[in-house]
């Protein structure tokens, strides 16, 4: 489902990396609801999915597929999000927890869509 904006009484379809990088941001907050309530992440898919049945999801280390989301769970307080742009870009977001601070997100784009635990991720 692509997800439109009204603007001046039209509407406008976002760009694929906007979708994109939507999508990974939602799936990331998807994750910290699991951080809540099991207080670490998880890759369980079924649980994800029932969080946000909206997103497709896989497990995975890289995108691999347009719009699915790739989860991988590092640890029970590191984790990454990941999908592919029409135009093959990887989009991807990591979530951290520190015990005793926020959770946290971070971003990363490439366009060779290497392994998650490759890319150099920062707040954007």
């Amino acid at each position: 489902m692509v997800s439109r904006q009204r603007t001046g009484g039209r509407q406008v379809t976002p760009s694929p990396l906007t979708a994109a990088r939507r999508l990974v941001r939602n799936a990331a907050v998807a994750e910290l609801v699991v951080l809540t309530d099991l207080n670490r992440f998880s890759d369980d898919l079924e649980r994800l999915n029932v969080i946000d049945p909206d997103t497709p999801w896989a497990l995975g280390d890289r995108p691999s597929e347009v719009g699915v989301v790739n989860v991988q769970v590092a640890s029970d307080v590191l984790g990454f999000a990941m999908t592919k742009t029409t135009n093959g870009v990887g989009v991807y977001a990591k979530f951290e927890w520190i015990p005793g601070a926020p959770p946290f997100i971070e971003y990363a784009e490439d366009t060779a869509c290497r392994e998650a635990a490759a890319q150099r991720f920062t707040e954007k």
